[in-house]
């Protein structure tokens, strides 16, 4: 038990960091990007709502996650991304 709350210190520390790192990161930017596209990650903790019978072993508690993603948005300057901003 005592390992688990070990283990579980150090993921809300981790998460911390990044949290700090994406703050600082992100203050410089505005809506007009520079660099059209982005790359990242996002850490989640939370919870499984057991809405059928059959996900019982699945909830045991808040869950740590991890989402990384790719976004690219469209900046105008192709004569078919006018048409669709």
């Amino acid at each position: 038990m005592k390992l688990l709350q070990v283990i579980k210190q150090k993921y809300r520390i981790q998460a911390l960091y990044v949290v700090c790192l994406l703050v600082i990161s992100s203050t410089g930017f505005s809506q007009t990007a520079m660099f059209p596209s982005a790359m990242g990650f996002r850490y989640h903790y939370g919870f499984i709502v057991q809405h059928k019978k059959d996900m019982d072993p699945l909830v045991t508690g808040h869950i740590p996650a991890i989402e990384l993603f790719y976004r690219h948005n469209f900046t105008g300057i192709k004569e078919w991304e006018k048409f669709y901003n």
